[in-house]
């Protein structure tokens, strides 16, 4: 997949954040950034970034891997650095606010 931001080109990687909105609550954190290398458009092959929000301490924070974010076949599991609060999330949520970040071609 290649998508192209200006003068950038970004090829097989999937990288957003939300701009001005909030990605509706996954439970017990609020994604804010997605970074995934991606299968084909709609797919992600590997999670390697998250920016979230904890609900329970409310600290903003990036999990990669190993560093609060473990991916898994089907999901993701964070943990707050912060905290210790936890939760899976499915990998399909994820692809879902991709879409609604990644520019149309």
């Amino acid at each position: 997949m290649c998508i192209l931001v200006g003068a950038l080109l970004i090829t097989v990687m999937s990288v957003a954040r939300m701009p001005n909105t909030e990605f509706p609550m996954t439970g017990k954190f609020l994604i804010l950034g997605v970074r995934a290398e991606m299968a084909d458009a709609q797919t992600i092959k590997v999670l390697q970034q998250l920016e979230v929000q904890c609900q329970s301490c409310m600290q903003e924070c990036m999990l990669t891997e190993g560093e609060g974010l473990v991916d898994v076949q089907g999901a993701g599991l964070l943990s707050c650095p912060h905290c210790g609060e936890h939760q899976a999330v499915s990998r399909a949520r994820f692809e879902q606010f991709l879409q609604m970040t990644v520019p149309k071609a």
